[in-house]
């Protein structure tokens, strides 16, 4: 099995495999079952809308017209706080109800029922997912730091291209049409010819560069033809390509 492809020049695992998911029919739910699941999360979400709205009621209430306006900070975060402090709540209340059933699918006793033996397979590939998950996060992540290197690189080319076009500049108004070749004195020839060479070696580093930028940044799914400095890095104009 090939676990990774190629794209805008960027190795990307394959885990077309792993997504498949032959199970997910191994726990066919009746309709009561359905019902019940979907009162379930109706319930949560009035139980939620209930303390938002008892928690803006009791605080706002104390407040006078002249007070709502210097203490709507603190309101915003009353909301806040009560509405972190159900959804903590609840996650606690909803991981020890699912404790049980999971532990009796992964390890199955005498006591198991037919609903938590079928409930193996998804666990399964729950896992295989929280895996696949985490994996991209990691490249995900790991791509982000790299453009950020060379965006770096890019910026640091890019000042001493234009310290070294400065020096060039200067030194052709000081030399006006003379020609490096024409340069009687060695010593400032050889400094020329050297410094002309210094300009052509950074400019073929700074189009790789930026060309290794453009590639990660459309390959990223990044919209950069909205974004001018993101267009600029992954257009070339004409003359940035000449030497």
């Amino acid at each position: 099995m090939d676990f990774t492809r190629q794209e805008h020049g960027t190795n990307i695992p394959d885990f077309s495999d792993l997504l498949q998911t032959p199970a997910n029919d191994a726990l066919g739910l009746t309709k009561e079952e359905q019902s019940i699941l979907k009162l379930w999360d109706q319930e949560e979400e009035v139980r939620l809308e209930i303390h938002l709205l008892e928690a803006q009621k009791s605080y706002l209430s104390r407040l006078s017209p002249s007070e709502l306006q210097d203490h709507i900070t603190a309101a915003e975060r009353a909301l806040l706080e009560a509405r972190t402090s159900y959804i903590l709540r609840n996650r606690i209340i909803t991981n020890v109800l699912i404790a049980d059933p999971i532990l009796q699918a992964v390890h199955p006793g005498s006591t198991a029922t037919e609903l938590e033996t079928r409930l193996l397979p998804l666990i399964n590939e729950r896992d295989v997912l929280a895996m696949v998950h985490n994996t991209l996060c990691t490249q995900l992540h790991d791509q982000r730091n790299r453009l950020a290197s060379l965006e770096r690189e890019n910026k640091n080319a890019i000042a001493e291209n234009k310290s070294l076009a400065g020096k060039m500049v200067r030194l052709a108004k000081g030399l006006k049409s003379e020609k490096v070749e024409e340069v009687k004195d060695a010593k400032l020839r050889a400094q020329l010819e050297k410094l002309d060479e210094e300009v052509r070696k950074n400019r073929r580093e700074w189009r790789v560069l930026k060309s290794l930028a453009g590639s990660i940044v459309t390959g990223s799914g990044v919209n950069w033809a909205k974004d001018p400095k993101l267009l600029e890095l992954v257009m070339d104009e004409e003359d940035e390509m000449a030497d």
